[in-house]
C-alpha cells in the first residue's frame, strides 16, 4: 500500500477521512439489508430502510461495531454480522464518505454515480440503475477483501 492510500472495508469510513460534515440516521431495517449496501425507504418512510430496488436511493447502510457478536445462527458460538436483519436497528450514512462495492473500475472525481438493483454502484448508465447527483467518488476503486470498492462521498438532501 503506498503512502497516504486509505484502507478500504466494505460500509465503513476509509481511514483518514475527514470527520466534518458527516450525518446519518437510525431506522429499522425492512428485510436483510447487508453493510454498505445503498438503502431506500422502506414501508414506513420515517422509520423503516430496505435494500435499494429502484425506488429513491436513501443512503448507505453502514457498519456497525455492536453488531459483531450476536448469534444468529443458533449455534451458541458467537459470529460476525455483516448485515442487518428484519427489524434490527439500521444505521444508514445520507452525508460524508463511506466505502462501497463497486462493479467496474472507478476514477475518483470524475466519474458520475450511478447505484443499482443489484446492491452495487456504477459509473454508467444501464438497466437497475439510477443517478445518484449528490455523490462522488472519493477514491479509485481497489480490490479489497475479494471485492472491487471505492470510497463514495454523500451529500443527500435532509
Amino acid at each position: 500500500m503506498s503512502t497516504g492510500e486509505r484502507i478500504l472495508k466494505k460500509g465503513r469510513i476509509p481511514t483518514g477521512s475527514a470527520a466534518g460534515g458527516l450525518t446519518w440516521g437510525r431506522f429499522a431495517a425492512e428485510g436483510i439489508v447487508e453493510f454498505g449496501a445503498p438503502v431506500e425507504f422502506g414501508t414506513d418512510t420515517e422509520r423503516q430502510m430496505t435494500a435499494f430496488a429502484g425506488n429513491t436511493f436513501a443512503g448507505v447502510a453502514v457498519w456497525d461495531e455492536t453488531r459483531r457478536l450476536r448469534d444468529r445462527d443458533g449455534s451458541g458460538n458467537p459470529v460476525w454480522l455483516e448485515k442487518y436483519y428484519d427489524g434490527d436497528s439500521l444505521a444508514v450514512r445520507r452525508k460524508g464518505p463511506v466505502v462501497v462495492e463497486v462493479g467496474e473500475a472507478i476514477v475518483a472525481g470524475t466519474d458520475p454515480v450511478y447505484v443499482s438493483t443489484d446492491g452495487k454502484f456504477y459509473k454508467q448508465a444501464g438497466d437497475g440503475r439510477t443517478l445518484v447527483s449528490s455523490a462522488a467518488w472519493g477514491s479509485d476503486s481497489q480490490s479489497a477483501d475479494s471485492l472491487l470498492l471505492a470510497e463514495l462521498i454523500l451529500d443527500l438532501p435532509g
